[in-house]
C-alpha cells in the first residue's frame, strides 16, 4: 500500500482492509476531518461496531480511534470496513476513512514488522 501524507489507505469505495496480528491488544489510529464518514471495525469476524471519523475541525494528526485491549494472546483479524456512512455534522462528500497504521501489542518477543508494513508492535511483559 502506498503512503499519502503519512496516511497508509484511504478507503472511498465499497471495500475494506484486513489485518492478520498475533497479540493482546491492537490500536487503530486515523486522521479525522470534517468531511470523513464512519469505519465499520470488527475483531475476529465478529460483531461490527461504528468508528467516527468525523471532527468538527480537521486534524491532520494521527488519532487513536479503536481499541481492543482484552483480547487473548493469540491470532486475530481486525476489519476495517467503509460503510457510507456519517455523522450528521459532516461535511458533504464522499464520506471516505482512512488508516494511519495499527499498533499490536503481545507477550513474547520482540516483534520487527516487515518495510511498509502498516503495523508497530510492542513487546509488553
Amino acid at each position: 500500500m502506498a503512503h499519502h501524507q503519512n496516511t497508509l489507505a484511504f478507503i472511498q469505495v465499497d471495500g475494506w482492509v484486513d489485518f492478520d496480528f498475533t497479540g493482546y491488544k491492537i490500536e487503530y489510529w486515523a486522521e479525522q476531518f470534517e468531511s470523513y464518514g464512519m469505519a465499520g471495525v470488527s475483531m475476529d469476524h465478529g460483531p461490527e461496531i461504528m468508528v467516527d471519523l468525523y471532527a468538527p475541525e480537521n486534524v491532520n494528526n494521527s488519532r487513536l480511534v479503536f481499541v481492543a485491549d482484552s483480547l487473548e494472546n493469540t491470532a486475530h483479524s481486525i476489519r476495517i470496513r467503509y460503510t457510507r456512512q456519517r455523522n450528521p455534522n459532516a461535511n458533504s462528500g464522499n464520506a471516505r476513512i482512512n488508516l494511519d497504521k495499527f499498533v499490536t501489542y503481545y507477550h513474547q518477543g520482540t516483534y520487527y514488522p516487515p518495510p511498509g508494513s502498516p503495523a508497530e508492535q510492542y513487546d509488553q511483559k
